[in-house]
């Protein structure tokens, strides 16, 4: 009884606390290396995966994926797609190349 207790205290005070955004200016980096933002306004991105052309493809907690693009390669993006909605707590994506043999 004694351990349920605890578990539900420390549930409740560990997802009633506020996160934040980290301000990047406050944070350190090893010389040679940069921070900037990539993409701005997701719903709880969860994991990200790279396609092959550079796109970067997101999956957001609220039951979306996103395929980001950056076609002018500036380090923002320039299109922002939905790739599939409607999901059940979509916090994982994986990419999988298509590999065709040809037999002779």
């Amino acid at each position: 009884m004694r351990n349920l207790f605890l578990f539900v205290f420390l549930s409740t005070y560990i997802f009633s606390l506020e996160l934040y955004a980290v301000n990047l200016e406050q944070l350190e980096l090893e010389e040679g290396f940069k921070i900037s933002i990539f993409a701005e306004n997701l719903d709880s991105p969860r994991q990200m995966v790279e396609g092959e052309n550079g796109t970067i493809f997101v999956a957001e907690r609220g039951g979306q994926i996103l395929a980001l693009i950056d076609a002018d390669k500036n380090g923002q993006i320039d299109s922002k797609n939905i790739v599939a909605e409607g999901l059940t707590l979509s916090t994982g994506i994986s990419l999988l190349k298509e590999i065709y043999i040809s037999l002779k």
